[in-house]
């Protein structure tokens, strides 16, 4: 019998070049490789298409159609996977949704706990704005909710202060270190004064 955890992850496929899908690249391959016994991963990959990189689990695009001119477009009712995510989730079977993005893109998940066999992790940007009143209520049925920042963290918690604290947790951004490693003291002080001259 297989025991590995099966994530579903939702978010922007991880072949895209952009940061959302940066960060799936660095997060979930790294677990994979840490523990390789561990994890059985699929993803709903929002705007799966032009692929800057080949991905180590599967994928299943948000549902597009020819358009009357000719082009593929995303179909707007399935823009985020809510129209088929609940489909993959009954096939699946998850234990784990880890599901990233600004709060409109992952509040269809927020089912009650005893709604749903699986646990919800949100990873949320906020990007400067006030969370919206009504999300708030939304977004406390994840199990996990992790923000990009403590200052982020701690915005959301003064906006609802009855958020559950034991729910509520940051984590930044995670970098390549192979692509971008530290450099020394004297490289970043010939950059400062290249960049800031006297």
């Amino acid at each position: 019998m297989d025991q590995r955890t099966r994530i579903l992850i939702v978010t922007e496929s991880p072949v895209l070049p952009s940061g959302m899908a940066e960060t799936t690249r660095l997060i979930f391959p790294t677990l994979l490789d840490r523990y390789p016994q561990g994890f059985e991963l699929h993803q709903l990959g929002l705007f799966h298409c032009y692929a800057v990189a080949t991905p180590r689990w599967p994928i299943y695009p948000t549902q597009a159609a020819k358009g009357p001119d000719g082009p593929l477009r995303f179909s707007p009712d399935d823009r985020y996977r809510q129209k088929t995510c609940f489909k993959i989730a009954a096939r699946i079977q998850p234990d784990v949704v880890f599901a990233f993005g600004e709060p409109q893109r992952v509040s269809y998940l927020c089912a009650p706990r005893n709604a749903r066999r699986h646990r919800l992790i949100l990873y949320v940007n906020f990007d400067g704005l006030p969370l919206p009143p009504g999300y708030g209520s939304v977004l406390r049925h994840a199990d996990l909710l992790l923000t990009k920042s403590e200052f982020a963290k701690k915005v959301l918690a003064s906006a609802h202060p009855d958020f559950p604290a034991d729910k509520l947790s940051y984590l930044y951004a995670p970098a390549d270190t192979q692509r971008f490693a530290p450099i020394s003291t004297e490289a970043r002080v010939g950059l400062r004064r290249d960049l800031l001259p006297e």
